[in-house]
């Protein structure tokens, strides 16, 4: 979804797509097999020519980014990893990164993401250091990737996405926004709001083109490297007929995958 997004506002840039789909989803994983998976599939972009990679998922960005920007780019002058975490909590309480507003508004915050990601308590953490009045209950729903990834009857999916909104609301009756912090959850986002009628439901593809946009206008340097042929490619570490079909249904058009090994 989130390179649906990126292509779609910002269709001038190449793009390479890598899907590390034989060890997803990494939600049950330990920060460790996290880090090491998410610096494998960085270094690999980095091998095919990219100076730019963004972890457009909440668990990589969550357990691992910062850990790549502090021990590994050194080894890669001049290329830059970028997470979603930052974006989407600016978009979320409306507070730039770059300074505290003096007396922030209190909000009440829902979070939904994969199990990892809530017990990295990434986004609890930031969103406060952003507004410390705001209230912030982070619901991790562990098989909501899988059953998406495996195709779920609608049903099955309503009642699990409702199974943990009610237990959101047991904590946070009126929450003033919610986020669907999984880069999976977008496709599922009319049951969210169906559910949740009245509340802005927040996903991360057009929070992270619009984000990157601004990126790219204030790193004129980084921006020059950048290829600009309008092409894109798909690589994964799965079997590529397994997957084709739900990444076609992310994409919005038919992709083929190349298959690829990290190590």
């Amino acid at each position: 979804m989130v390179l649906r997004e990126l292509v779609k506002q910002l269709p001038e840039y190449s793009y390479v797509y890598l899907g590390d789909n034989a060890r997803a989803p990494y939600g049950p994983r330990t920060p460790d097999e996290i880090y090491a998976f998410t610096l494998q599939a960085v270094e690999k972009l980095f091998a095919e020519g990219c100076e730019l990679v963004i972890l457009a998922c909440n668990t990589a960005s969550a357990n691992a980014l910062r850990r790549i920007q502090q021990d590994d780019l050194a080894r890669y002058p001049g290329k830059k990893v970028l997470g979603i975490l930052v974006p989407t909590i600016e978009q979320i309480t409306g507070l730039p990164w770059s300074a505290l507003h003096p007396y922030p508004q209190a909000m009440r915050i829902g979070v939904f993401a994969t199990q990892a990601t809530v017990n990295s308590h990434a986004y609890k953490t930031e969103i406060l250091h952003r507004n410390p009045q705001a209230d912030v209950i982070e619901i991790a729903c562990p098989e909501l990737a899988t059953m998406i990834e495996d195709g779920a009857d609608e049903n099955a999916l309503r009642a699990y996405i409702v199974q943990h909104i009610e237990q959101m609301k047991a904590e946070l009756p009126e929450p003033d926004a919610v986020l669907l912090g999984c880069t999976h959850y977008p496709l599922v986002l009319d049951y969210f709001v169906e559910a949740m009628p009245d509340v802005p439901v927040f996903d991360q593809g057009q929070i992270t083109a619009d984000a990157l946009r601004v990126y790219l206008s204030q790193h004129p340097e980084i921006e020059k490297t950048l290829p600009r042929k309008g092409d894109w490619r798909f690589l994964t570490t799965a079997e590529p007929e397994a997957i084709e079909p739900l990444a076609t249904a992310f994409f919005g058009m038919p992709i083929q995958y190349e298959k690829v090994v990290l190590s």
